[in-house]
């Protein structure tokens, strides 16, 4: 009970989602109700307001009160607001973990790297090149690139699944919430999708330059960058904690990855087959 603007100051801390985690691992439910008993709120939002309303139903009879009490003023933020509000405190959240940030940034140019050394035979030339190669080369980027987007989103939501039930009471919106989510992970991948079509053309020497292949290859390797990212987070929102979360994704991937593959020995799993293909 209380206005949520003096909420930081009465637990003394600075940001409000630091509330919760001090909440849960310090002191007892008990030693925190016996705190706001003896505090200066309690008698401001809850004795004040008591009395009040019982002045009220003296002085009106039997009419119900109908007058807005302090601290009980509740504001509808709409769908945009709220987009944005979570998209500013996601934005936040990830510049302030920086090793994160450089990890999502380095790894494509790392896995670009490996390009150099893995696919320096001529490939796509007519002659001496190798098309079973080329297949097997497409279908590790693809793959890559998927393992790359859902490795860093499998944690994000069940991470904040205790801030996200309590603000779902006070009236949190799913689709923005999502959003809010998918659209950073949009950006990762068009840089990402980038890096890697940028170390292909250096890797391999007789890669097309047709511009509409490089485009196709480019908007295909940043879908499946999103995938990754949009099967991470569907891993992490049914996951019970963050524990669970990187096995249920791998129970997710695993099974796409062994049926994505083009000619499946299991005739009676070729349209499962065909199906996963079409996402990998």
């Amino acid at each position: 009970m209380g206005h949520p603007q003096e909420a930081p100051q009465y637990f003394g801390v600075t940001r409000f989602n630091e509330i919760y985690r001090k909440v849960e691992h310090e002191s007892t439910p008990q030693e925190w109700q016996q705190r706001y008993l003896q505090s200066s709120h309690y008698q401001k939002y809850v004795i004040q307001r008591q009395q009040s309303l019982e002045g009220s139903a003296l002085s009106r009879g039997p009419k119900r009160l109908k007058q807005q009490l302090p601290g009980a003023q509740v504001k509808t933020i709409s769908s945009w607001r709220q987009f944005l509000i979570l998209s500013k405190r996601n934005l936040a959240i990830l510049m302030r973990d920086r090793i994160s940030v450089l990890l999502m940034l380095a790894v494509a140019p790392i896995l670009g790297m490996l390009d150099l050394v893995t696919w320096s035979k001529p490939l796509f030339n007519r002659e001496d090149g190798d098309a079973s190669l080329a297949l097997t080369m497409l279908f590790t980027t693809i793959l890559f690139a998927v393992m790359v987007g859902a490795l860093p989103t499998m944690r994000e939501i069940v991470k904040e699944v205790d801030i996200y039930r309590r603000e779902r009471i006070i009236g949190l919106q799913i689709v923005p919430y999502v959003f809010s989510k998918v659209w950073v992970s949009v950006l990762i991948a068009l840089y990402q999708g980038g890096i890697f079509l940028v170390f292909k053309l250096i890797a391999v020497k007789d890669f097309p330059h047709d511009p509409g292949i490089l485009f196709a290859m480019y908007g295909t390797i940043t879908l499946s960058v999103i995938a990754g990212m949009l099967l991470g987070l569907l891993g992490s929102a049914a996951a019970p904690n963050q524990s669970v979360a990187p096995i249920l994704v791998l129970v997710l991937l695993i099974p796409q990855i062994i049926l994505g593959v083009e000619y499946y020995p299991l005739k009676p799993l070729d349209p499962l087959a065909r199906f996963s293909t079409s996402f990998l």
